[in-house]
């Protein structure tokens, strides 16, 4: 497994510049820079990727041993492979180095450098953390506290990791092939599916944040019934008694089906998605967008307390996304 699949039919960019580089890589990096690049080589950079529903798989070629300082956008988590030629990634104290038999998953808080041999080649597939964690609690029925975290390193050559290697080999080959996964609804839902679940699969943090669910396996229309009045008034005011009269049943009738069908309150519920409308705007905002404009639309109508709740639930303050967004 020497060569890696180089999504050839998908070039995005290509220059023997270095500065041309950077600007390439910030595309789909963030604050990249490029610390040193061996001269005994002609410097070459190859950008190959493809779009697939809301994840992405990217190739490129370097032609020279290269040293970069990168961050990645938080959002996303990386599962990165080699060709024969390793390369380095620096996470915090911890380093890990990636060959054809050994693969990376980047949590992009963690990385800091990145080091590429001459004539090194990398493939790799980034998915969004949210996509993966309501994936993940849609097909096993559990409620994740908490983000996904996931083991550095992965190994190739038997378990999982194989499995997951020859699953994107598949893709790839049918992206080379088959012009229909990207014109046909139908079959990128199916592959994008296929590619959270090659994520999923790999060693995570799974046996100690979830929160399993009790009782039947069926989600009461009560529940249901529930969870959509409060997606459709996310920037309203919400009452238990909305609820009640929504669900046509008693207090103690909606907790315990919330409890059962879900393992969390109707209220953690609302939190959760009003966080969820929140960081979506404050990564995309419009023109006259604001971290107040963006609580009030999102249903959080004290300041104070959003950010509060904001910066506990994804590490940073509200303000520090809507800069980050502000400057791409």
């Amino acid at each position: 497994m020497d060569k890696i699949a180089s999504l050839r039919r998908f070039p995005l960019f290509t220059t023997n510049n270095i500065e041309e580089a950077e600007v390439a890589i910030c595309k789909s990096l963030s604050d990249v820079t490029v610390i040193d690049v061996d001269h005994s080589a002609p410097f070459h950079l190859q950008l190959n990727g493809v779009g697939i529903g809301r994840s992405s798989l990217a190739y490129n070629f370097l032609g020279s041993a290269t040293k970069l300082r990168a961050g990645l956008p938080e959002d996303f988590i990386y599962l990165i492979f080699s060709g024969d030629k390793p390369t380095s990634f620096q996470l915090g104290k911890d380093q890990v180095t990636i060959s054809s038999q050994k693969a990376a998953v980047i949590m992009p808080e963690k990385l800091t450098y990145i080091e590429r041999t001459k004539n090194s080649e990398c493939l790799s597939l980034r998915v969004p953390r949210l996509d993966l964690l309501q994936y993940f609690e849609k097909v096993t029925g559990m409620h994740h506290l908490g983000s996904l975290s996931f083991e550095s390193s992965v190994d190739l050559t038997s378990g999982n990791g194989a499995v997951v290697k020859r699953m994107l080999d598949y893709i790839i080959q049918e992206l080379d092939y088959n012009e229909m996964i990207l014109t046909n609804p139908g079959y990128g839902e199916s592959f994008n599916q296929m590619l959270l679940n090659a994520i999923l699969s790999l060693p995570h943090n799974k046996s100690t944040h979830l929160k399993a669910k009790k009782g039947k396996t069926s989600v009461p229309g009560i529940v249901n019934r529930a969870e959509e009045y409060m997606k459709a008034y996310l920037d309203k005011a919400i009452f238990i008694t909305d609820l009640l009269r929504i669900s046509h049943c008693s207090r103690s009738v909606l907790f315990s089906s919330f409890q059962h069908a879900r393992s969390y309150t109707p209220m953690e519920f609302l939190t959760e998605q009003r966080l969820q409308h929140a960081r979506e705007n404050l990564l995309q905002p419009g023109e006259a967008d604001t971290v107040s404009s963006i609580a009030v639309d999102s249903g959080f109508f004290n300041l104070g307390r959003f950010s509060q709740m904001y910066g506990k639930r994804f590490g940073e303050r509200p303000s520090v996304t809507l800069r980050k967004s502000e400057k791409k």
